[in-house]
């Protein structure tokens, strides 16, 4: 399996900071960390090889396409949020969800941006900029539906 995973996801919810090396080591009180692609939405994953069968050049290239909005917002809060409502969206599993579905994930939103006192709010316009993106369509009035690439 190879991923290629845009430095645009790689965000500070992200990154799991590792214990420090040992007073022993060559290189001792360095700390590395790991990337946790648990973290990453499925829209921030891009497959190159997938169980052992090479993806074809134009489906990666359409995939990094597809995301490329997400290079132009500068703002680590906004992209931050953005990255949140699609792991959210990720982790719903039907195809067609609703808004229900994403806000069942309240709680864990507030809890990353604890300053945010309106986050039903936030969630709807996050919405509406995947959907103007074409990462999701809008199927019904409060009804959406995930985009396959």
């Amino acid at each position: 399996m190879l991923i290629l995973v845009p430095k645009e996801f790689i965000l500070p919810t992200c990154i799991k900071q590792r214990k420090p090396l040992s007073k022993k080591a060559k290189r001792a009180g360095w700390t590395g960390c790991n990337i946790l692609l648990n973290a990453i939405p499925d829209k921030g994953k891009i497959y190159a090889i997938r169980q052992k069968k090479v993806i074809e050049k134009d489906k990666v290239r359409n995939n990094i396409v597809s995301i490329d909005f997400i290079r132009k917002i500068k703002n680590l809060e906004s992209r931050g949020w953005l990255n949140d409502i699609l792991l959210m969206v990720s982790n719903i599993k039907s195809e067609v969800f609703t808004l229900k579905d994403v806000y069942r994930y309240e709680s864990v939103l507030k809890k990353l941006h604890p300053n945010n006192n309106h986050i039903r709010a936030k969630i709807r316009q996050q919405l509406q900029i995947l959907r103007d993106n074409n990462l999701i369509e809008f199927v019904d009035r409060g009804v959406y539906k995930k985009v396959q690439t």
